[in-house]
């Protein structure tokens, strides 16, 4: 169910809300699914200890910038579906927006929903220029909603310990700002 919180967004179909330490449980739940574990996790589903650095990084995010990843939350059930939006690179120190789903709700063009939203409240509360993504180069589906969210592919990286493509979206782009 829903967590308490000021921040909000309601999209057509889902409620996107702060993600802290109240969703630790659904985290650790949506990063042990196999399905989101594999595109995700080349060694394994985060240890707990990975978890909590995972959440204090998102905490310390909304506290230091106004800004920060979400709880992807089913309108209609209130059910947690899985976690997006800007998160900070540790190799590179850029922005980018991560989003996954629970493997149940794959499919229905929820990630692509919840992304956009995050990157339209993204840019709206910072004065950042220029948003930064990564995909595996067979995660087919991730890059659909990379395209349909506004990135264009630069080139690929290693990065997480992976071969990624990496893919920029600027703000002139958009028309925001």
């Amino acid at each position: 169910m829903e967590k308490a919180g000021a921040t909000r967004i309601e999209t057509e179909r889902l409620i996107l809300a702060p993600l802290d330490r109240s969703w630790r449980q659904d985290l650790t739940r949506l990063h042990h699914d196999p399905v989101v574990a594999h595109w995700l996790f080349p060694k394994g589903a985060p240890s707990a200890a990975d978890e909590d650095k995972r959440i204090d990084h998102y905490e310390e995010l909304w506290k230091a910038r106004g800004y920060g990843c979400f709880a992807v939350i089913d309108k209609v059930s209130g059910a947690f579906l899985g976690r997006t939006g800007p998160v900070v690179t540790p190799e590179t120190g850029r922005v980018e927006i991560v989003w996954s789903l629970m493997s149940t709700v794959h499919s229905r063009g929820l990630a692509t929903e919840a992304a956009i939203a995050t990157i339209g409240f993204t840019l709206d509360h910072s004065n950042l220029d220029l948003l930064d993504c990564y995909v595996r180069p067979d995660n087919t589906a991730s890059q659909r909603v990379a395209a349909k969210a506004g990135f264009s592919l630069v080139d690929q990286r290693v990065l997480y310990d992976m071969n990624l493509n990496y893919y920029t979206l600027a703000r002139a782009r958009l028309g925001t700002g």
